[in-house]
């Protein structure tokens, strides 16, 4: 019985990633999802319209003199 050509029949498969499993070759259980970060303060502010306070201001270049004499 001859061997099929598998040069274009034939589909070559990696083999199986172990990436991400436990030692026992298990996956692990899945996150729980978003969780509330937001305190409750925050919440009625941003429902009442306040919005959290600006970044500061960048600060102002600094002056520096050319420390070379001629």
């Amino acid at each position: 019985m001859a061997r099929p050509d598998c040069r274009s029949s034939c589909i070559y498969r990696p083999p199986r990633s172990e990436e991400g499993l436990n030692e026992l070759g298990q996956a692990p259980p899945p996150y729980d999802g978003k969780k509330e970060t937001q305190d409750p303060l925050e919440l009625r502010d941003l429902e009442a319209g306040n919005m959290p306070p600006e970044y500061p201001a960048h600060p102002a270049p600094a002056v520096v003199t050319d420390g070379r004499r001629s």
